[in-house]
């Protein structure tokens, strides 16, 4: 090159003349080459692009059986057209088949046996298991066996279930084991006819258990009636103990034989042998009572039927009262899983995500008019607007960080049995609470420790 280069000086004029024309030719190839590296260079581009993009997953598509037959008639309704609603919009290839109102048979404790083979017919088609099973807190022990444990599989499968009423999520697990995925909640708050308290110069609804003695005292002597009615005295014990930071029972027996028992106890004997509180063999009666006002309050639960037929302009409703702490019980419903199998795993994770999104389980709460499982619901404008309607309501979501769950087994279900029994006969007597809380003790521990 420095050669030509020095030719080049010498003989400038012709070889420019020579030169031109090929350097033409030459820009123009090395033009092309460019372009073709550049085009090269860009398919490779998006060759690595691609690459990094991961795969397009696809499934199976999956039925999923799903029986409603626990359910009552507006959470069947309600929740047959969410069901609808999934089926449309999923992108899944996931359907969910709601099946008959007869609910799964529970399990039952003899040996296993092959049921007789049924020939299908188009009047008496063969029955179809179902997948997913709607139940509540008290239909756990009877459908245990068939309820698969969900404990490994939450928190990767449904996220949304860490954002969850922790005293909710209680109400289906048992031996560690999470046993239904919760949707709602129902908790009692305290209903109240104001002019009977004013009548007795009570200013204001009793806010705690001290306001009760006291007012309960008064209304007694001015009215003669309790200041409040019940439907279950040793619920109503359960209540305070765990407003006293104490509990009923558990698998080895009762856990309040102690000092905040005994107090607790003590409590609970005053506000009965007073008839400060009264005590009702159902709803229906208490209900009853309260509208013929023979008793000036009642502990209801929000979510009842019942409540409805009360005269609204004439009823308050508040918070149930409170002691050392606040706390109240919860009861609700649930989804649980029957089947193993991974793609049917699959598509009840992702119509449990459906059911607890936010504005899902917002819309199952406010249709069942109910307290919602998801915590992030309390924040939605739709629910606010709800409660703001809805005063029973709104006093249940103001306890919803204070909830307990009453969770029994067969053996505390029998245990619960017995302490009631006890503490029926020991309530009309005038034994002291020391007393009272060794004959539970021996009751629900047959004399043994």
């Amino acid at each position: 090159m420095r050669q030509n280069n020095r030719t080049y000086r010498h003989r400038r004029g012709l070889l420019l003349s020579l030169l031109l024309p090929v350097l033409t030719v030459l820009f123009a190839c090395s033009a092309g080459e460019e372009t073709v590296q550049t085009d090269v260079s860009s398919a490779e581009a998006e060759t690595a692009v691609s690459v990094e993009e991961p795969p397009e997953v696809t499934y199976p598509p999956v039925t999923l059986r799903f029986d409603l037959g626990l359910a009552n008639a507006e959470e069947r309704d309600l929740l047959a057209a969410m069901t609808a609603a999934f089926n449309r919009d999923n992108t899944q290839q996931l359907t969910v088949e709601i099946l008959a109102v007869e609910p799964v048979e529970a399990a039952e404790d003899t040996e296993e046996t092959e049921p007789p083979e049924e020939e299908e017919t188009e009047d008496a088609p063969a029955a179809v298991a179902a997948d997913l099973l709607f139940l509540r807190p008290e239909d756990v022990s009877e459908y245990s066996r068939r309820l698969l444990s969900l404990h490994d599989d939450l928190p990767d499968a449904l996220p949304s279930y860490g954002g969850m009423n922790a005293a909710l999520c209680r109400m289906f697990s048992r031996s560690g084991k999470i046993l239904a995925v919760p949707l709602t909640g129902e908790t009692e708050v305290f209903f109240s006819h104001p002019s009977l308290l004013e009548e007795a110069e009570i200013k204001d609804v009793p806010a705690d258990w001290d306001a009760v003695l006291s007012a309960g005292r008064k209304l007694r002597e001015e009215k003669g009636i309790p200041l409040i009615g019940v439907t279950d005295r040793t619920a109503l014990l359960e209540l305070l103990l765990a407003q006293n930071d104490c509990a009923l029972l558990a698998e080895e027996g009762i856990l309040f034989d102690n000092a905040a028992g005994s107090s607790t106890l003590e409590l609970l004997l005053t506000l009965c042998r007073e008839e400060i509180v009264a005590v009702y063999a159902d709803e229906a009666s208490l209900l009853k009572a309260f509208q013929d006002r023979r008793i000036a309050g009642m502990f209801l639960n929000a979510s009842s039927e019942a409540r409805y037929e009360l005269t609204e302009n004439a009823v308050a409703v508040s918070e149930l009262p409170h002691w050392h702490a606040r706390a109240a019980g919860v009861t609700g419903s649930g989804i649980a899983l029957l089947t193993a199998d991974e793609d049917t795993k699959r598509a009840a994770f992702a119509f449990l995500a459906y059911l607890t999104e936010p504005e899902q389980n917002a819309n199952l709460a406010i249709g069942t008019g109910k307290l919602p499982a998801v915590n992030a619901v309390y924040e939605l404008p739709s629910y606010r607007s709800f409660l703001s309607a809805d005063h029973a309501q709104e006093c249940a979501a103001a306890q919803a960080d204070a909830l307990y769950a009453a969770v029994r087994s067969e053996r505390t279900e029998e245990m619960y049995l017995l302490l009631a029994q006890a503490l029926e006969e020991e309530v009309i007597g005038e034994a002291e609470a020391e007393e009272v809380l060794k004959t539970l003790r021996s009751a629900v521990h047959g004399g043994t420790e």
